[in-house]
């Protein structure tokens, strides 16, 4: 396995404050060698002061298994045109992060990864690559590369490209969804649990997609909610449990009338009372909130600023009390509380920094 120069390689902080509440891990976006993994405390509604808890030499992509034991993070290579790694880190109980592994993720990048809820699978989606692989993992670590699959390619124009930009698991892991911005498709993958072999199913493609970048499932997993990058907007699907897809809807991002720049939606997640989605717009930078039907379906209840500039990632705190988003272009991360009964948000005073926050992963 190749590895990356030490002198650019990671180093481990002790992080000496025990933490009170949840932990926060935010992945830096930096490429000039200077990115890592930052932590910081939640209580209360308010974010402790940031710390680099790991120096890396590139962006990182972190996801975490469901048990709160480890973190992945998934970086590029410090060597231009060298495949990046993907990382292991045991969480110790204070929050610190111990590296057990490191492997070739044999791709450029993972701009997104999922761990199965049995702890024993993790799949990446590589964006510059267009590559969706699996890997099995043992006590936490990432035993074995087991699939690795290119997307089809199609051109447009002069670029002959696949773009894969999440990727979900189905609620009994048995299949798992990958949108391709770049060909407006929606993979869907059939999972063996026990080999962690992928096979591709089917896809689904829409008139509605523009741009499908991002993905979530409700917790019965009989909706499918997809994010148009490009497009603004959100596409409603009926899951019928065994990777077929229905459209029910599709629902604009923006307000009204919006005649601005060129609109990035990023961001989508369901609150855990299932009732509330949210999504972000970046250059509109922006989050807005849709209220969930009985027939899953949504209704646009509001639109608030993010804070900053281009709000890349938020995540949901484990109470469902408080969103953290991400700003990247400002350099800052925001909390807002959530209004138990409408869902609504609100600006919480006060915000913490961190060079180009892309992802965050709660503990």
């Amino acid at each position: 396995m190749r590895s990356l120069n030490k002198n650019l390689s990671l180093f481990l902080c002790v992080f000496t404050n025990a933490v009170a509440g949840e932990t926060l891990y935010i992945g830096s976006g930096l490429r000039n060698g200077d990115g890592g993994i930052y932590s910081c405390s939640f209580a209360d509604g308010k974010l402790t002061k940031p710390r680099r808890s790991v120096s890396l030499p590139s962006d990182a992509v972190l996801e975490q298994s469901p048990d709160g034991g480890f973190l992945y993070a998934s970086i590029r290579s410090a060597a231009t045109g060298e495949t990046g790694e993907l990382i292991t880190f045991q969480i110790e109980e204070d929050g610190a992060l111990t590296e057990i592994r490191r492997r070739d993720s044999g791709v450029e990048h993972f701009c997104s990864m999922t761990v199965s809820k049995n702890g024993r699978l993790l799949i990446g989606a590589s964006f510059n690559d267009g590559v969706v692989s699996s890997f099995q993992l043992k006590s936490g670590r990432t035993e074995r590369a087991v699939s690795r699959i290119e997307l089809p390619r199609f051109t447009k124009g002069r670029k002959k490209l696949a773009r894969a930009h999440d990727v979900e698991f189905s609620k009994d892991m048995r299949h798992a969804f990958v949108p391709d911005t770049f060909n407006n498709r929606v993979y869907v993958f059939a999972v063996d649990p026990k080999s962690a072999a992928l096979r591709q199913s089917h896809f689904v493609t829409s008139d509605s997609f523009q741009g499908p970048r991002h993905l979530i499932l409700n917790e019965s997993g009989d909706q499918l909610y997809v994010l148009n990058q490009t497009g603004s907007s959100v596409v409603v699907f009926r899951h019928d449990g065994k990777g077929g897809l229905q459209e029910l809807q599709v629902i604009s991002t923006l307000p009204a009338g919006y005649s601005g720049r060129q609109n990035h939606s990023a961001e989508v997640l369901l609150h855990p009372s299932g009732k509330t989605l949210y999504v972000s717009n970046r250059v509109h930078d922006s989050l807005v909130a849709f209220r969930v039907g009985e027939d899953g379906q949504l209704t646009k209840i509001q639109t608030i600023s993010s804070g900053g500039k281009s709000p890349w990632s938020f995540v949901l705190s484990k109470d469902g009390k408080h969103l953290i988003c991400s700003n990247r272009k400002s350099n800052n991360l925001l909390v807002f509380s959530i209004d138990t009964y409408s869902g609504k948000l609100t600006l919480l005073p006060g915000e913490v920094t961190v060079p180009e926050p892309v992802s965050l992963s709660f503990r």
